[in-house]
């Protein structure tokens, strides 16, 4: 097993490392640092502001 350190907003990042198990096709060619970058998700509060027209 091999420690991949991460500092990415990435999915595959979790507590400054790389959890990527396995790989697969490559989502980001010259984008950023990483290959295999694939943005993290921002999770749903629930909350939604109603705008007020």
């Amino acid at each position: 097993m091999t420690n991949i350190n991460c500092s990415e907003a990435c999915r595959h990042q979790k507590n400054g490392k790389c959890q990527l198990t396995h790989v697969g096709i490559v989502s980001a060619i010259g984008s950023t640092k990483c290959a295999y970058f694939q943005q993290k998700q921002q999770p749903d509060s629930g909350v939604h502001l109603k705008s007020e027209t």
